[in-house]
């Protein structure tokens, strides 16, 4: 999937979820995943799986999605590309986990996404 494509399904996915059209936003999100997935892509099929997290409405579905961008973001060759992606990709599936009522597993995300975070940039 081309970067310029990426962008802009991201842009107006999260445009529509913030506007409440979260069906719409999920069926674009969904046929891009797809996309990405039948090219190989797996850089993209991270993000736009990170993207289904935070769209869909239940905890299950959200999980599942969080679930599937970080084995996404591991089956990217390139590490240093999808490194700053880590920190909130356990801290997704943390939060998820602990809305489930799954303390172990959320911890050991959290605990994660702490690891994880000395990489993140020390801006806004």
């Amino acid at each position: 999937m081309s970067w310029e494509k990426f962008v802009k399904v991201i842009g107006h996915t999260r445009t529509l979820r913030a506007e409440g059209h979260q069906a719409e936003a999920l069926s674009e999100l969904k046929a891009a995943w797809e996309e990405a997935l039948a090219e190989g892509d797996q850089y993209s099929a991270c993000g736009l799986a990170h993207d289904l997290g935070h769209t869909e409405v239940d905890a299950e579905s959200q999980l599942r999605w969080h679930v599937e961008a970080l084995r996404a973001a591991d089956a990217v060759e390139d590490r240093e590309r999808v490194r700053l992606f880590y920190p909130s990709l356990h801290l997704n599936l943390g939060l998820t986990y602990l809305r489930l009522g799954d303390n172990t597993k959320a911890r050991h995300h959290l605990e994660a996404a702490e690891r994880e975070a000395p990489v993140l940039p020390a801006d806004d």
